[in-house]
């Protein structure tokens, strides 16, 4: 008897509260016979009488042991408990199933395991590993191509839906058009066309959405008819398309109600779809500005959402441990928050609104957070931290008003909980990872094989981006390497998840929350401190204002000028050509400085006189050194950059990523054995590559000049700390890495490669080797897993602190992962240092140092002196401002 597995790939998520199983006597040919039924029923919407079918069937190869047979019924199984929303049984029958395809040596089965396991992560939005999961799916079916044809469609679909939901439109259709093109017109040509329809819209082509989801539901009509699942789901999706037409809004709710009564006869009253609808139909609510509707909505959403929650009361919200799919409850439980507080502005009941608002955020909040604690790939937690930034942004808001009614502080502090909740919390939880690891009482051998593991994960990784980087890449080594990505993924989740169950110091430690307690920073703080905290919304700023004794909270409302004045400073301060600098440029410099000290000092100046800043920015601010910000736009016609009143003359500052880091670093490490090295490469031309160099690798070296400053630079503070020298061929990675562990300080003078697009792949490069093992290109991943025992790692090198900005953890540099790799202290630079300056600045930082000075103080006097010294033209913010410290500031040494 031949059985076939259904393989069921939604781009929707269906979900029900399951029935009972019955339990038949069956014999071989009532199990075939139910097989069918079962894939019956999944295609006409009916899932309770394929959970029952599917159930029997498992049972009755579980009593005979009839592995061949039993496999596919947990598949077919764990196929019904995803549609019922139910993603943890799902997974756990995926994996009976793929056990026993392994046991059974049939490969090509696992696909249909790899690809529902793949859209159950894409649905609790680990993206990265959904990918990685299609890709493996794929590798197995392109064995066979033409036998495969439509299963390769399928996945082409899905790998699109991905790219669709992290903002790679134009790459999603690519994929939805070779799914169609493979497929033809059939009867599954609606899960293409939907998702086509879905990414035009989102492109804001809407001509070619509609025609899209006029054909989806058109070819739905034909196979299925109209009272599926499957005719919901587009049903909706046209319906909140339709949303935004204004002469289109009674189509659209027709569209929404019509879709809501197809679920709502498939699955009752308890649906992960159910609620999705009823999230919708409160969205379009939204939008008509009918709160009191909406509210009701997102309640019916709720409602569905949990299996004993039936409170129809707005206030209330159930428990996460009940409900089906966390993901729908974020959705929700977010738009309840918005409509909350716009029913606040309205209502004479303010305050019972905000503090519901609050109640309800602060819920999804927790929903967010354990969605983040089970993925694995930090690319998928940037991507949630990215994406969910908003959320934290509410919180601040509605603190901010429940403080201005009540005067009560309590929502003055959770103002500040929230800010640093949305700061750096994925960087704080490795580096909390981190901790545990040598806390948790792990054995060394252990802790090997998980650095080993996350190496080769990503020189993979970085093998098939620089292969992508080529005109010609190579298909087959991509393929490959992916395959092997995937097996190193499955290796990393079976021993963490292994840790976690035999270790339970590192699990504890690990999920231990973390927090912010302003009472602990405000005694790290001394009397000569103020910590000012910025968080950004789209039309407010609200500023954090903590000294040793007092905490102050200010709102400012903020609109176009403020960041346009933003983008006008970073252009005007990084820019290196110089040659045709002009008035207007310098104009243009002194009112964006001004503007911007305007909204960022000058209302707490009174708390910052004679003070040392330390400065917690949050999104482009984060490019911005403070120093360069001046306290008036004084009226000149020629140009003097140093005559200008900066900040920088008026407080020594420093950063950090957040409070929580800052309070974390703020302690005084132990000294390694020896004090510092310094390390200045050379970069003559490799004519005869290393055949284990990466061809681009060398094309990144052809392209580095020569640095003449930096061995000036290595020599002259080596000599001043009475240090170690790594200079020209012998500052190679391989010595580097070899050494670096035995000094207190570090100080790197060379070459960077930022690569904006995959900070991963940024790199610091060393001088040529002919080492087998290091190919002189040290990578940001790289860095994360070097065992640092310095107090200092000083990072004199182009963009170290700079990079691609991540909306709600910061800017992904290097310095970030000297951060994580246990240095509490850096010194980077904002943009391309210039050589003879740079060598300037860093020798009088260190004397500053010697004299006792913070590093904050040390790095404001070598600025200062560089100004004092410098032409009008070398005096341009360019020269002098790149340099700034993050981190620890306290003293490396005594006051002489």
């Amino acid at each position: 008897m031949r059985i076939a597995i259904f393989i069921f790939i939604l781009f929707v998520h269906s979900s029900k509260m399951y029935c009972q199983s019955v339990n038949l006597e069956l014999n071989e040919n009532d199990a075939y016979s139910y097989f069918k039924k079962g894939y019956a029923c999944i295609n006409n919407g009916k899932i309770d009488s394929a959970f029952i079918y599917f159930t029997s069937i498992t049972d009755y190869y579980q009593k005979t042991n009839n592995k061949t047979y039993l496999a596919p019924a947990y598949v077919n199984l764990g196929i019904v408990y995803k549609l019922y929303g139910d993603y943890v049984n799902a997974i756990k029958f995926y994996d009976k199933a793929e056990i026993l395809f392994k046991e059974l040596n049939k490969i090509d089965q696992l696909v249909s395991i790899y690809i529902n396991k793949a859209n159950i992560i894409e649905i609790q939005k680990d993206y990265k590993k959904a990918e990685q999961y299609y890709l493996k799916a794929l590798a197995i079916l392109k064995q066979n191509p033409l036998e495969n044809k439509q299963r390769i469609a399928l996945i082409y679909n899905n790998l699109g839906i991905i790219y669709r939901n992290i903002g790679q439109n134009n790459k999603a259709i690519e994929y939805f058009l070779e799914s169609i093109k493979l497929k033809g017109n059939s009867d599954k040509s609606f899960l293409a066309y939907g998702n086509l329809a879905l990414s035009y819209e989102k492109l804001n082509e809407l001509n070619e959405a509609n025609q899209y989801y006029l054909e989806t539901l058109k070819n739905i009509e034909q196979y299925y008819g109209k009272t599926n699942i499957f005719y919901a789901l587009n049903q909706m999706n046209y319906g909140t398309f339709l949303v935004n037409k204004k002469n289109d809004r009674i189509n659209s709710i027709a569209h929404l109600t019509n879709a809501l009564l197809i679920y709502k006869s498939v699955y009752g009253e308890k649906s992960t779809d159910l609620s999705f609808c009823y999230n919708r139909i409160g969205e379009y609510y939204l939008v008509t500005h009918d709160y009191k509707s909406a509210l009701i909505s997102f309640q019916k959403s709720l409602v569905a959402l949990a299996e004993n929650f039936n409170d129809t009361i707005d206030f209330t919200n159930p428990e996460i441990r009940s409900v089906l799919s966390k993901t729908h409850l974020l959705s929700t439980l977010k738009n309840k928050t918005r409509v909350l507080k716009l029913l606040s502005e309205n209502e004479q009941a303010k305050n019972n609104y905000l503090k519901s608002a609050l109640k309800t955020n602060i819920l999804a909040i927790e929903v967010l957070k354990q969605l983040r604690t089970g993925y694995l790939s930090e690319e998928s937690k940037l991507y949630l931290a990215g994406n969910e930034s908003d959320i934290y942004n509410e919180a601040i808001e509605i603190c901010y008003s429940l403080f201005k009614t009540s005067g009560n502080n309590y929502y003055a502090h959770e103002a500040l909980r929230f800010a640093e909740l949305g700061k750096a919390t994925i960087l704080a939880e490795a580096m909390q990872n981190n901790l545990a690891l040598i806390h948790g009482n792990i054995p060394p051998s252990i802790i090997n094989d998980i650095a080993a593991t996350d190496k080769k994960y990503w020189m993979i990784e970085e093998l098939i981006y620089e292969e992508k980087r080529k005109p010609n890449p190579n298909l087959t080594n991509i393929d490959k390497w992916n395959d092997l990505l995937f097996e190193l993924s499955e290796d990393k989740d079976l021993l963490t998840k292994e840790i976690e169950q035999k270790y339970p110091r590192y699990y504890e430690l690990k999920y231990d929350s973390i927090t912010i307690d302003l009472k602990k920073i405000q005694k790290l703080l001394s009397r000569k401190e103020v910590l000012i905290e910025y968080s950004v919304s789209n039309n407010a700023l609200y500023t954090f204002i903590i000294t040793k004794s007092k905490y102050h909270l200010y709102y400012q409302p903020i609109d176009s000028v403020f960041y346009r004045a933003i983008d006008s400073l970073i252009i005007s301060i990084a820019q290196n050509n110089l040659a045709k600098h002009n008035l207007k440029d310098y104009a243009m410099f002194k009112k964006t400085s001004f503007t911007l000290y305007n909204y960022l000092i000058k209302p707490y100046t009174e708390y910052l006189k004679q003070k040392e800043l330390i400065i917690i920015p949050d999104q482009k601010l984060a490019y911005i050194p403070f120093e360069v910000l001046i306290k008036q736009d004084i009226n000149e016609n020629t140009l003097r950059y140093n005559q200008l009143p900066y900040l920088l003359f008026d407080n020594p500052i420093s950063y950090s990523y957040s409070a929580k880091l800052y309070s974390d670093n703020n302690h005084r490490k132990k000294r390694t054995g020896q004090k510092i090295i310094t390390l200045a490469p050379d970069y003559k031309s490799q004519e005869t590559p290393n055949p284990n160099t990466l061809q681009t690798r060398q094309q990144y070296r052809e392209k580095l000049f020569p640095l003449k400053g930096t061995k000036v630079e290595a020599i002259k503070i080596a000599q001043l700390l009475h240090g170690d020298t790594l200079l020209d061929e012998n500052a190679s990675e391989y010595n580097f890495k070899r050494q670096v562990s035995d000094y207190d300080l570090l100080h790197l003078a060379m070459h960077t490669i930022l690569n904006d697009k995959d900070p991963m792949f940024s790199k610091m490069a060393f001088s040529v080797s002919n080492d087998t093992i290091e190919d002189g290109f040290l990578n940001t991943f790289e860095v994360y897993n070097l065992k640092l025992n310095c107090r200092m790692a000083v990072l004199s090198s182009c963009n170290t602190g700079s990079g691609l900005l991540n909306k709600g953890e910061g800017v992904m540099s290097l310095a970030r992962g000297f951060i994580y790799a246990g240095c509490p202290s850096i010194i980077m630079t904002l943009w391309t240092v210039e050589d003879k300056s740079g060598v300037q600045l860093m020798i009088n930082f260190y004397k500053a140092l010697q004299h006792g000075n913070n590093k904050a103080k040390s790095l404001q006097k070598a600025k200062i002196r560089f100004l004092e010294q410098a032409d009008p033209l070398k005096s341009h913010p360019y020269y002098w401002s790149g340099y700034v410290a993050i981190g620890n500031k306290l003293p490396l040494f005594s006051k002489q």
